[in-house]
């Protein structure tokens, strides 16, 4: 029997829930069947507790109990910076499961195979110190490399990239953002990796929750959600007049367009969210992701070598 659960997630500032799947033990499997509800290569979500009642009966679903905690996929791995607990172990554990249930569930992978990344996994799992692999008297408190940081980001920065593509993929196979990075002193430096925003201090733990895309029904009972199950084409800045290079996505960044030397592709590109645009998208609206996961789903380095300026500033 397959039973279905909602999942809150946080992912690119928003919640939103999707509804994750797993079988009841019945029939015995050695495969992993975890996934989460897919319609037409679309990852079906639900922005408020409302719209997951509507999606629910839409797909014919009776959802399970959940704790409804939010579970943030937003830089978690930035916490493996931290002495690691186990309450950081079982966070970034339960996004690497959740990521590779999102890749199953559209027949993408993490490319998260081999021995080094086993490792990694084996040391958050045991960091778990969970009773029934535990040996009394035994505490596992992990400590990861600077290697194993970059590993596990790796399958985590995939991770995102897929479920922001799944998220809108509409007309075209879109990709859906995160703000993940900044672009400022390092712009147009030749060779220049991209930096992460934020510094190590500065973890998901003690990171309030940014504030939802979307009021709930109850406070937008004038404006409800046309299309609940989808990611919503909204504007964090509608009805306010706007400058056509003022980012739509953030209060304080500048639109740049950028060429993509190997591939000739014109973006457009936020100097401080680091967000994407197709430079034919018309703005107001949501990125498509962040420079760096663009890049990288093109198997070119996150360097800003791999771009050109097509509209540099006038110099003042």
């Amino acid at each position: 029997m397959r039973l279905s659960y909602p999942v809150w997630i946080r992912f690119n500032g928003c919640d939103r829930a999707l509804i994750w799947q797993t079988d009841d033990g019945t029939p015995v499997t050695d495969e992993d069947t975890d996934a989460v509800l897919v319609l037409d290569g679309r990852i079906v979500i639900a922005s408020t507790t409302e719209d997951l009642t509507t999606v629910a009966a839409r797909h014919g679903l009776e959802l399970e109990d959940s704790d409804e905690a939010v579970q943030v996929l937003d830089d978690v791995e930035d916490l493996l910076e931290l002495p690691a607990s186990e309450a950081i172990c079982a966070q970034v554990l339960d996004a690497w499961n959740l990521f590779a249930d999102i890749a199953r569930s559209v027949s993408a992978t993490l490319d998260d195979t081999g021995e080094a990344w086993q490792q990694c996994y084996d040391k958050l799992f045991f960091g778990n110190n969970l009773p029934s692999v535990t040996p009394a008297g035994e505490h596992d408190r992990p400590c990861f490399t600077v290697e194993e940081q970059r590993l596990i980001r790796e399958v985590f920065i995939r991770g995102r990239a897929i479920l922001a593509t799944h998220l809108r993929a509409r007309a075209r196979r879109a990709r859906c953002a995160s703000t993940r990075s900044r672009m400022g002193a390092a712009r147009g430096v030749e060779g220049t990796v991209f930096r992460r925003r934020g510094d190590p201090g500065q973890n998901l733990i003690t990171r309030g929750p940014r504030e939802r895309c979307r009021p709930s029904a109850a406070g937008s009972s004038a404006n409800p959600d046309p299309d609940p199950g989808t990611w919503p084409e909204e504007n964090p800045k509608e009805g306010a007049a706007m400058n056509p290079d003022e980012c739509p996505a953030c209060d304080t960044g500048v639109l740049a367009t950028w060429q993509v030397t190997a591939t000739n592709e014109t973006i457009r590109v936020c100097d401080e969210c680091d967000g994407v645009w197709e430079a034919t998208d018309e703005l107001p609206g949501p990125p498509l992701m962040t420079i760096e996961q663009f890049l990288l789903l093109r198997s070119r380095p996150p360097l800003w070598s791999e771009l050109h300026r097509l509209d540099e500033a006038p110099a003042s």
